[in-house]
């Protein structure tokens, strides 16, 4: 212990430490991590940022290693009588210590502001081995660079070496899109989490399978560091070169949008949490800390919708490739803002209105863009119909400069025909039937042309 503490007041690793901690807390606090939901989420999304961690923890352990260079401590573990396992141990675990610890931090600081969020935490074992193998990851990273720097004794190897892993990790990230064999971009542990989803999970299989690889990259570069000669360097690359051998063919196979690589679908976080009373609201159980918030604009939106035919009795959260699981179930999505929490209820109830007031149909395939256009029009004016507010909270890119007047020429219309335009337009709209443009534009031709 007395060494060790020596070593973190000699060595670059407080310092390391201290930069790592820093840049992960000012990125997790200051960045879009809290787009996501969950603790597990959390912690597979400060995986991405080892993109920048790992290199500088690379960098570091190459500097150590050129200080001890200069001050000679490497030609003294060779004239010492100690085993140059013991002497390097100090200065190793020095490193491992506080580039984890600040790791391990970054979370810690990431978890406080989420338990401090309305968001469900969701703690998960795989959530849990995620944030292990990052740690992890780390310390390969620094006593990788200890390695090279102890080979490479120049002043310019810290600053090389850091610049050379960054751009390998992005080579690889970006050979993930190119390649259809094995993801080798989870060679380096840098994960991106698929956007605004916090329902997946990283299989436990796959982190076992990292944890063993940058073990046996972690022991070969201390071996490597303590090699004295060729004969011993080369055989201390044997154990990371037969992990590679085993580890690489069972690295899954990057997918086509190149996002979800790793991940796999959590069903325990995905099983629906509903609201008390009626009508009936639910959303996924990784959501449901923002259930007593979401329930009154959902329900307000499924009231707007009563007198249409065939209107949803229920609401259920859903993910955006799936829709709604019946014409009976309001289909609707969660966009977390900043620290885990929702849009303002006007503009959630106006976005859940006017996604179920959308075509269930795909435009034919020589629609023109005026034909588009109308589709977005048509869509837009009945969702702004059923809340009644057409000053109510609307998102970006809003409103089409047509919209005032058609809006304006709906409104003026006797108000059994406009409720009956909208009744034919969501039936045509949800039934993939009839001319969806003409449903609510036929009377307002003049105005929106």
């Amino acid at each position: 212990m007395r060494a060790l503490r020596i070593e973190l007041r000699r060595s670059v690793a407080l310092g390391i430490g201290l930069a790592l901690l820093a840049f992960g807390a000012f990125t997790i606090l200051a960045g879009g991590y809290f787009r996501y939901g969950g603790w597990a989420a959390l912690s597979y999304t400060l995986r991405d940022s080892l993109l920048i961690l790992w290199p500088l923890a690379a960098g570091a352990g190459a500097w150590q290693a050129r200080r001890e260079q200069s001050r000679g401590v490497a030609e003294l573990m060779t004239t010492s009588a100690r085993p140059a396992a013991a002497q390097l141990a100090p200065v190793a675990i020095a490193l491992a210590v506080t580039v984890s610890l600040a790791y391990l931090l970054t979370l810690l600081a990431g978890s406080v502001r989420l338990w401090l969020s309305p968001a469900q935490p969701y703690l998960t074992l795989p959530g849990l081995a995620a944030a292990g193998v990052g740690a992890l990851s780390l310390i390969t990273a620094a006593w990788t660079g200890l390695a090279v720097g102890r080979a490479v004794p120049s002043r310019f190897t810290a600053p090389g070496l850091t610049l050379i892993t960054f751009m390998i990790g992005a080579a690889l990230q970006e050979f993930d899109l190119l390649s259809n064999t094995h993801d080798p971009g989870l060679l380096l542990a840098t994960i991106s989490a698929p956007y605004q989803q916090d329902w997946v999970q990283l299989p436990l299989s796959l982190s076992a399978l990292q944890a063993f690889w940058l073990t046996a990259l972690a022991f070969s570069a201390f071996c490597f560091t303590l090699a004295r000669h060729r004969r011993g360097r080369a055989l201390a690359v044997v154990p990371a070169t037969l992990a590679l051998m085993v580890t690489f063919p069972l690295l899954p196979a990057p997918t086509p949008d190149g996002w979800d690589t790793a991940f796999r679908e959590d069903p325990e976080a995905m099983r629906p949490v509903c609201a008390e009373g009626e009508p009936r609201v639910c959303v996924m159980r990784v959501h449901s800390g923002l259930l007593e918030d979401l329930t009154p604009p959902i329900r307000q939106a499924l009231k707007a919708m009563e007198t249409l035919p065939s209107a949803p009795t229920a609401a259920t959260e859903v993910r955006a490739e799936s829709g709604s699981p019946d014409r009976q179930t309001l289909g609707f999505e969660i966009v977390l803002g900043a620290a885990g929490r929702l849009e303002e209820p006007g503009l959630i109830t106006f976005e859940t209105l006017r996604e179920a007031m959308a075509p269930a149909c795909e435009p034919p395939s020589d629609a023109s863009f005026e034909d588009y256009s109308d589709r977005s029009l048509a869509w837009d004016l009945a969702g702004t119909w059923l809340t009644d507010q057409v000053d109510a909270p609307r998102g970006e890119n809003w409103p089409d400069e047509r919209f005032a007047d058609a809006y304006a020429a709906l409104t003026a219309l006797p108000p059994q025909q406009q409720a009956e335009q909208i009744a034919t337009y969501y039936r045509n709209a949800t039934g993939c039937t009839g001319d969806l443009r003409a449903d609510l534009l036929a009377d307002v031709t003049g105005t929106v042309s």
